[in-house]
């Protein structure tokens, strides 16, 4: 009997992504992935996944779910995707754009709910660990991918952005009806 490798190469899940891209841009149609299933069972696995492009190092889209609903190779063929052109903060990608098309993958930990007691507990450990981090409230929700880090040099105002992009009011990590989770992520981009 044969033996799978354990790990999917990154090559793989860019191939993915880019040819569910390129096959939606020229056809309007979503490829089958189930092709990659024989050697790379751990696709048919359902986890959460992220797809962020990138135009010339500018972001140009960035759409994914945070727990698995499908399996990894559905879930990046539709976050690229829906990055590509339903992001409603860009203009869908254009076919002269698909060449200098830089590919990230971000597959992600299951989120976990993070206790805390108070305000600088919770800015401590986030920090230090540089989680990634969900802010929900009842329906409401938004996220910050791990990565987001780099460009945030203190949890403050990491924590002030990520309330203001879910629409949340400042400090609302404090509000009892807040709930506060944390994930991580193993990031692949494209060189």
């Amino acid at each position: 009997m044969k033996k799978y490798k354990e790990t999917i190469p990154k090559e793989i899940l860019f191939e993915i992504a880019r040819e569910s891209i390129k096959a939606f841009l020229t056809t309007k149609s979503i490829p089958d992935t189930s092709k990659y299933y024989k050697s790379y069972p751990k696709l048919k696995e359902k986890k959460g996944s992220f797809v962020t492009l990138y135009i010339d190092e500018q972001l140009k889209g960035c759409i994914g779910r945070l727990e698995g609903e499908r399996s990894l190779a559905d879930d990046i063929s539709v976050n690229a995707i829906d990055a590509a052109f339903y992001d409603n903060r860009f203009p869908p990608l254009a076919e002269e754009e698909f060449i200098r098309l830089k590919i990230e993958i971000s597959l992600l930990t299951k989120p976990e709910k993070f206790i805390y007691q108070t305000e600088e507990e919770l800015f401590k450990k986030i920090f230090e660990n540089k989680y990634g981090v969900i802010l929900k409230m009842g329906i409401n929700k938004s996220t910050y991918l791990p990565q987001v880090w780099e460009s945030y040099s203190n949890p403050q105002t990491f924590m002030r952005e990520l309330a203001f992009k879910g629409g949340f009011p400042d400090g609302v990590w404090n509000n009892k009806e807040c709930e506060v989770f944390t994930y991580t992520a193993e990031v692949f981009s494209e060189n």
